[in-house]
């Protein structure tokens, strides 16, 4: 992927296609992590196409595939993290011609992501995100690390840490 000047007002047709994977690719990927990340699907949606929209004007063309999956989820949760703070229902685009990029996807959490939810709501806000990005993103412990910006063994004490609290609430319910 690479940064597209888009100064003329026009791109190739092999940039469009490349677009169009990377959109496809990681739309469902991102709009899960949004759902996860805010109090709607009106919300989960704006984070992701602002998601989406940043990541294409920002992309360098030297980055490998695992640094791109890094610097989409990055972008991800700050966009959620400044969505929360300002708690607005509408996130405002500006439209410069990119809006047919963002392509309507019918999305859906299944049971086992909204399972996963609901275990995780009374975690801290640390342990719940490496749940969720564990499990809920099958993120590796490294990608997971990265993106949190914590050491690798840190990134994996939060995440037993949070499945023997889980593992608590369980036997405590039964």
């Amino acid at each position: 992927m690479r940064v597209i000047d888009r100064s003329n007002g026009w791109i190739t047709e092999t940039e469009e296609r490349q677009l169009d994977e990377f959109v496809e690719r990681y739309y469902p990927k991102i709009f899960r992590y949004c759902l996860f990340h805010t109090d709607s699907r009106e919300e989960a949606e704006d984070c992701t196409q602002e998601t989406m929209i940043k990541t294409i004007r920002y992309c360098r063309d030297d980055i490998s595939e695992s640094g791109l999956h890094a610097l989409v989820y990055k972008i991800a949760k700050n966009i959620c993290i400044d969505h929360s703070r300002r708690r607005r229902a509408e996130v405002s685009l500006d439209s410069d011609g990119w809006d047919h990029l963002v392509l309507s996807y019918e999305v859906s959490l299944t049971d086992e992501e909204e399972t996963l939810l609901s275990y995780t709501g009374s975690l801290s806000d640390e342990l719940r995100e490496v749940i969720l990005l564990r499990f809920g993103q099958d993120l590796t412990i490294r990608e997971i690390a990265e993106l949190t910006g914590v050491p690798l063994r840190t990134a994996q004490s939060r995440l037993n840490r949070a499945i023997k609290l889980i593992r608590k609430e369980l036997s405590d319910e039964s």
